[in-house]
């Protein structure tokens, strides 16, 4: 929305949004110099990291688990759907050697 403002508002149909937008090389250029301001944030946090794996020593095969919990230190993008810290938790089966 920053880069195309009212331009898709104009557009009624789908030729001339080809012609319209996609077609004109001004306005691509404005989307392609959002992208890149917005690419280039730089958005900073940690992860804290938590795992644990059980393995028989004569087997192949392992059990793991693991976590991870994320804090950002910044606020969120607000152009994406996503909330600020997370809880990521993972599983499975491993073939070790």
């Amino acid at each position: 929305m920053n880069a195309l403002g009212d331009t898709l508002n104009k557009t009624y149909n789908l030729a001339n949004l080809g012609q319209n937008v996609f077609g004109n090389i001004d306005v691509m250029k404005l989307v392609g110099e959002e992208f890149f301001k917005e690419l280039f944030t730089p958005h900073s946090g940690m992860h804290i990291l938590l795992g644990a794996m059980v393995k028989i020593p004569i087997l192949p095969l392992g059990i793991y688990a693991d976590g991870k919990f994320m804090i950002p230190f910044d606020k969120p993008d607000a152009n994406v759907e996503l909330g600020g810290a997370g809880l990521f938790v993972d599983g499975g089966v491993a073939l070790t050697f």
